[in-house]
């Protein structure tokens, strides 16, 4: 439950301009499961908001392991082809899932405020760190 609370925080932290890809996707669902470790959560564009749902169905479905699902966060080639060849499977509206990328690459939280609410100070600047260093790595392939 903490989880789905500190989502449902991060999300209401998107201003206008970074949701503005998403105005054409009003009402639609994105089912994102994970595999390993198995987790799933429903992100619904509503009244121009980005939400955790709880309305079963879904437009868009992306499934894949975490660190698969991960990577996406760095794909750099830009267009549908960006989601294939990485261990994850895309059932639905590609454009959809193409807003909500782009929607994410243009929200810049400060990761270690965020995490120091539920991990405290040192459990934060360790998984910011590690965090950091995924991603460095990703970028490098």
């Amino acid at each position: 439950m903490m989880l789905f609370n500190y989502v449902s925080k991060t999300l209401q932290k998107l201003d206008k301009a970074a949701l503005s890809p998403l105005k054409p996707h009003e009402g639609k669902r994105l089912l994102l499961e994970m595999l390993d470790p198995p987790f799933d959560i429903t992100l619904e564009v509503k009244e121009g908001m980005l939400i955790i749902s709880q309305t079963k169905g879904h437009d868009t479905k992306l499934q894949g392991k975490a660190r698969d699902l991960f990577s996406l966060l760095f794909v750099k080639t830009p267009g549908p082809h960006a989601f294939y060849g990485k261990n994850v499977q895309i059932l639905g509206d590609t454009s959809f899932l193409q807003a909500i990328n782009t929607t994410f690459k243009a929200f810049r939280p400060d990761w270690e405020d965020l995490l120091s609410q539920h991990l405290g100070d040192v459990g934060s600047v360790t998984l910011t760190r590690l965090f950091k260093e995924a991603k460095e790595r990703f970028q490098e392939r």
